[in-house]
Formats: structure tokens, sequence, C-alpha cells
């Protein structure tokens, strides 16, 4: 069991596999997306 963990009680256990990467997180792909945030936008237009 070098691999991986049980984690959870007795009645209930689940293995986990450490060697598997972790899921992305969405909210971070949210905040990196290309879109600038509304403020920003908003400056472009007024210093046009």
């Amino acid at each position: 069991m070098s691999d991986t963990n049980l984690v959870g009680d007795e009645s209930r256990l689940a293995e986990i596999d450490l060697d598997l990467p972790e899921p992305p997180d969405h909210e971070d792909e949210v905040t990196d997306s290309v879109q600038p945030e509304p403020e920003e936008v908003s400056d472009a237009v007024l210093d046009q």
C-alpha cells in the first residue's frame, strides 16, 4: 500500500491513489480567462 491511502471510518473506506494529478480548479480557470474585468474595459473606453 505504498501509492494509496485509506481514508474514512471503519464502516466506509475509500482508496485514494496519490499518483493521480489534482483536478483543475474551475474558479481558477474563470479568473485566468482572457477576458478583462469589466472595470478594465470601462477604463479603456474612457481613455479613448
